[in-house]
């Protein structure tokens, strides 16, 4: 159970509509990337918030960092927030705070190292994702671009050094040049720091190729795949409409 990050145990989440999901069985380990891919209003942000430990659930078990979330007490579930990162559209930065501001609150609020130190630790993961506009770092957030905006976050997530990082489609809204930085800034962390990224994405062929785990969801439920040659040859007629359509479009 050590390296086990999250485990889901006949998860089910609790959705608002009471759209009644099927149950999911999962684990999520050190150095993988696991891929939520799907149609548009299929319940991937539900999966990814669920399985995060934000959202209530409707039956099963979660497991987060080895502890039951139904034995978590709110200081436990708050303090787990520093080992596993949530990274939305809706993870808003403070209006009246500049980028920089923003990124060093958390190691701030967590007193994760003296000045300098959180200083220097902002800098490298700056320079490691490819941030170098220092004016764009001193502005608010209204003033600068919304890729701006999302690499602050993304550092922002990870100036407390993660275990795990859920992504829910960010992808979509960053420039083609920041998104390939943002993509190698992600794989040198997996690489490298063994930190495991759970993301909602449009981009089929980005989770085809960069996937341990391939999770289609849609109204019906979630498949898991282990490998790209299984989700190609599935039979289910569902998948083979969004591959057809994905192939298309891209």
């Amino acid at each position: 159970m050590e390296d086990i990050l999250i485990q889901a145990n006949d998860v089910q989440p609790e959705s608002l509509d009471e759209q009644c999901f099927p149950v999911v069985n999962l684990q999520i380990l050190p150095s993988t990337i696991t891929s939520f891919i799907g149609p548009d209003l299929g319940g991937k942000s539900d999966w990814l918030k669920t399985l995060a430990g934000m959202n209530s659930l409707a039956k099963g078990e979660l497991f987060l960092l080895g502890r039951s979330l139904d034995q978590m007490t709110r200081a436990d579930w708050l303090a787990s927030r520093k080992k596993i990162a949530f990274v939305g559209q809706d993870s808003s930065l403070l209006s009246a705070a500049s980028l920089l501001e923003n990124i060093k609150l958390p190691a701030l609020y967590h007193k994760i190292g003296s000045s300098d130190e959180i200083d220097k630790n902002v800098n490298l993961l700056l320079d490691e994702i490819g941030f170098y506009d220092v004016e764009a770092l001193n502005q608010l957030p209204a003033y600068v671009t919304q890729s701006q905006c999302y690499c602050a976050m993304l550092v922002r997530a990870f100036i407390l050094k993660p275990k795990v990082v859920f992504i829910d489609n960010l992808f979509s809204q960053l420039d083609a040049d920041v998104l390939h930085r943002v993509r190698r800034f992600l794989q040198n962390k997996v690489k490298n720091e063994n930190v495991a990224i759970v993301i909602n994405t449009r981009d089929m062929n980005y989770a085809l190729n960069s996937s341990n785990v391939i999770l289609f969801a849609n109204r019906s439920g979630v498949t898991a795949f282990n490998d790209k040659a299984a989700f190609l040859e599935s039979p289910v007629q569902e998948i083979k409409d969004y591959i057809q359509q994905n192939q298309a479009n891209g």
